[in-house]
């Protein structure tokens, strides 16, 4: 049988406490999560839209931002998951 503990043993136990300590925990995570029903939640993307408005004014920048119904469960930015993922590693707020 595999022993998944088998590479704790070479620690401490203060150093084992030391360790979980580094683990982030589940309600500081940064996860997607979807608002409510599409129809009333849809939001552009924050990061599509930062990019857009590089290349272009505000305007032509809104038109072409993706529209999603997902935010970032700790700060609340709605993002498409290809820039959750990219761009967003922990809140910047």
């Amino acid at each position: 049988m595999f022993n998944y503990n088998r590479h704790m043993k070479r620690f401490h136990s203060q150093e084992r406490w030391e360790l979980l300590d580094r683990v982030p925990s589940p309600s500081t995570r940064h996860v997607l999560e979807e608002t409510g029903p599409a129809a009333k939640t849809r939001k552009r993307c924050v990061g599509c839209y930062k990019n857009l408005t590089k290349d272009s004014d505000s305007r032509t920048a809104a038109k072409r931002a993706k529209r999603i119904n997902t935010r970032c469960s700790q700060c609340k930015k709605h993002f498409c998951l290809d820039c959750f993922n990219i761009s967003h590693i922990k809140c910047n707020s």
